[in-house]
This record gives structure tokens, C-alpha cells and sequence, in this order.
């Protein structure tokens, strides 16, 4: 004869209407709503895996969080086992053992790293795990400490390497030399899946700017940086820059993020161009710069605020940041101390820093991949993608500042970048080695 096989205190699996089942009232153990969700969320991803385990009257024993996710989903009927003989006691214990057994279990960091940034790169949808959202940042990502100070920017070339068209590759990252109107432009930059727009593009000052060579007293106005470019643009050929630049963006990316102020004639410029994108429009965050120098016109206002507009590629936007797992944890003031070292601070000392892209891709939207700066500048926002781990990718129209922002990449990492299609290294092209034939 056969063995007889032993008979568990669960050993049936049926379908239960949810409504029949019984919460313990004296449950030690409590769901938020944001984990509720969560877990609402895996029975979306997985199906049902784990039936409810419930006495003969239908009290619960093990899943009240399961039961709640699926009165949120709107479920009637689950998977559920029935505990046969067991007595009060028994019951009580193993509501608290069910819960406190799994927390005593333990993590290997190393392969749970490996897990998950494979899992990331397959393009999986990782906060479905549970994890905490700035965990899974920092354990995915790949952060940079850096060799120099991160806002320290090299001087300006005279006579750059870079020319228009080329792209850079510094590691995980690209810079190209190209207009941000120019869609073929966006294509040469490789945008990976995941990552957001985060630019700070031109105020539209006028000369007021300073774009001008190095930001220096007495440099002719003739002299600029900027040859295909001009500042002091009229109303309806500023909107369209931010219009064109921001629907691009929105081919490879589901969010915009611009920086701008609203200053001088460019106030007006500003409102209108919110309004045409105000079922785009998630949110806008006041970056208080801290201080601004008086204004020279009686009667005028110093400036010391910018706007971070963040748009949504979908024309129905919510409330709720793309890319955030943080709930509760920020307002919209951004205050953080004003910026000394940049190329502009001969114009205004409240410039473009590292802080700030680390702030809107590193908290506000932790679960980018990446990000996208189309209006490159020095580099800056390159700088803070190393840091946090993730994808940079650049676009710039001045040869001369592609040239600061490869520069400024290589002496934070003590890497070299290389031209793309011709194999060089800055270094060597920047010692008068000739490009190599295509």
C-alpha cells in the first residue's frame, strides 16, 4: 500500500466571494493606502498568486492587505484556503508569525543590485517589487563622486574642436552639436526609453544676456558665441523656439521640464506660450534664488525667482510628477544656495548649477533613467547624470561650449571622450592629431 500523505491545515485552494471575508479586528499589522496600491498594482502586473488563508467562519489569517487591493480593484470573488482544527491561539500566532517570519529574512545586496538594474534595463517596471523609490535610485544607478568640483567649468576655447554636427560619447552619455529645432538632431542623440527633457533654454534678454565671448567687460558685442543665434527675438519667434523644442522633446520623452524666467518683455511671451500648453501643464515649481541685485529703473521689481515648468506628453495631464515613487516629500519652492562659479556670474549670480538637475532628476522624477538637456550650455546637466548614475544626453549650438562641456566631463571622471564616427579622442584632436578619415 501507498503512503499515506499528510493532511495540512490548508490543503484546498476554493474561490471565495470577497465580501464574505472577516477582518481581525485586533490586526497588528497595518497597510497605508500607498502600499494597499501597491499591491493593487502587482494584481494587475502577476494575476492572483497568493490565496487568502481564512478559519471555518471566513475570519482572516493571512492576506487583509490582498483582501483591500482587491476591493480597490473592484474583484468579488478570490483564490482562498480554509485553516481546518486550528485553535484560537494558534490563529491569533500566526496572524503576527505570517508577517514578522518574512521580515526576518535577509538581503544579498550584491545580486538583489543585479537583479534589479537588469530587471531596469529590460525596461520593467521595478516599483512594482515594493521597493522605496530613492532605494531603488540608489541601487540601480551608478553614482559618481567626481574628480573635480562639480560647478567648476573650463575656460572657453578660442578656436574649438568641436564642429557643427558632431556627436561626443562620454560613457554612458552623448553630446551633439546641433540645433534643438533640428529633429534629426534629436535622432543623432539616442534617447534611451525612460528619461525626461530637463533644459534651461534661452531668457530672450537681448544683449542683456551676455552671451557674448567668456561673459568679459570689454569684449565686443560683435563677438559672440552664439552666430546662429539671436536673443532678443520677437514674442510670437520666442514661443515657437519653446513650442518646437518642447514637441520634439515630446517624441522621445514623456516629460518637459523647462527652466525659464520671466523677465523684461519676455514675461508676457512666457504666460502666453503656458496658456497654449495648459492641458500639458503638471505643475511649475518657483526656484527661489535667494536675492537679486536691485533694479536699476525706478519703479521695477528685482527678479529673484525662475519658473521649472513640467509638462506632460499627454494632452490630459494629471497632477502627479512623471518618473516620482515619493509621496508627501516635496513643495513647490525650490530654495537652495546661489551659484559663484559659473560662465555667467559676471551677468547674475543666481546661474544654472549641478544642484538643480540632480534636484529635478534625482528627487523630484527618482525614477528616470535619464535625461535630455537641449540646450546644453556647459555641460552642467551632463555633470549631474554622471553623479546620479543615469543617461545624459546633450544637444548645444556653440562648438565652443560642446567644447567646455566635453572638457569639463572628462576632468570630473578622468575619462576621455570620443568623437563618434571617426574614433579620436578629445585629447588627441585637442594635441593636433587630424580627424581620421571617414
Amino acid at each position: 500500500m501507498g503512503e499515506t500523505k499528510q493532511a495540512w491545515p490548508a490543503d484546498k485552494i476554493e474561490r471565495r466571494k470577497v465580501d464574505d471575508f472577516v477582518p481581525y479586528a485586533r490586526n497588528a499589522r497595518t497597510h497605508s493606502n500607498e502600499q494597499v496600491m501597491q499591491i493593487a498594482a502587482s494584481i494587475k502586473e502577476w494575476g492572483w498568486t497568493n490565496p487568502i488563508l481564512v478559519d471555518e467562519e471566513g475570519g482572516i489569517i493571512a492576506g487583509h492587505g490582498r483582501v483591500l487591493a482587491a476591493l480597490k480593484l473592484g474583484i468579488e470573488d478570490v483564490p482562498a484556503m480554509v485553516a481546518t482544527g486550528w485553535t484560537d491561539a494558534q490563529k491569533r500566532a500566526y496572524i503576527l508569525a505570517d508577517n514578522q517570519l518574512a521580515l526576518n529574512a535577509g538581503w544579498d545586496m550584491e545580486m538583489l543590485q543585479v537583479e534589479l538594474r537588469e530587471l531596469d534595463d529590460l525596461e520593467f517596471d521595478v516599483d512594482l517589487i515594493g521597493f522605496d523609490g530613492d532605494f531603488l535610485a540608489n541601487i540601480i544607478n551608478d553614482p559618481t563622486e567626481g574628480l573635480t568640483d562639480p560647478d567648476e567649468i573650463p575656460e572657453v576655447p578660442d578656436d574649438p574642436i568641436t564642429q557643427e554636427g558632431n556627436v561626443w560619447v562620454l560613457g554612458n552619455h552623448r553630446i551633439i552639436c546641433g540645433d534643438a529645432t533640428n529633429p534629426l538632431a534629436w535622432e543623432a542623440m539616442d534617447v534611451p526609453d525612460g528619461c525626461v527633457v530637463f533644459s534651461s533654454p534661452p531668457y530672450n534678454m537681448g544683449d542683456a544676456s551676455g552671451l557674448r565671448d567668456k561673459q568679459q567687460k570689454g569684449v565686443p558685442k560683435s563677438k559672440k558665441l552664439y552666430d546662429k543665434y539671436d536673443d532678443a527675438k520677437s514674442s510670437d519667434d520666442y514661443t515657437s523656439l519653446l513650442s518646437v523644442t518642447a514637441n520634439i522633446g515630446f517624441e522621445y520623452c514623456d516629460a518637459v521640464v523647462f527652466n525659464l524666467q520671466p523677465l523684461a518683455d519676455s514675461k508676457r511671451s512666457l504666460v502666453k506660450w503656458m496658456d497654449a500648453y495648459a492641458t500639458h501643464l503638471v505643475d511649475v515649481i518657483t526656484w527661489d534664488k535667494g536675492r537679486a541685485a536691485p533694479h536699476i529703473q525706478k519703479g521695477i521689481m528685482a527678479s529673484q525667482f525662475e519658473w521649472i515648468i513640467i509638462l506632460s506628453k499627454s494632452a490630459n495631464a494629471s497632477r502627479v510628477i512623471p518618473f516620482a515613487s515619493w509621496q508627501g516629500k516635496f513643495g513647490n519652492v525650490y530654495r537652495a544656495p546661489p551659484q559663484t562659479k559659473t560662465e555667467y556670474t559676471t551677468v547674475h549670480k543666481a546661474t544654472f548649477p549641478v544642484h538643480l538637475p540632480q534636484f529635478v532628476i534625482g528627487d523630484l522624477m527618482n525614477r528616470s533613467r535619464g535625461v535630455v538637456d537641449c540646450f546644453l550650455g556647459t555641460g552642467t546637466t551632463i555633470i549631474a547624470a554622471e553623479m546620479l548614475g543615469k543617461h545624459g544626453r546633450g544637444m548645444e549650438l556653440s562648438p565652443a561650449y560642446v567644447d567646455v562641456a566635453v572638457k569639463r566631463w572628462q576632468d570630473f571622471t578622468g575619462q576621455d571622450a570620443i568623437l563618434e564616427g571617426d574614433g579620436s579622442t578629445y585629447k588627441e584632436l585637442s594635441n593636433g592629431r587630424e580627424p581620421k578619415a571617414a
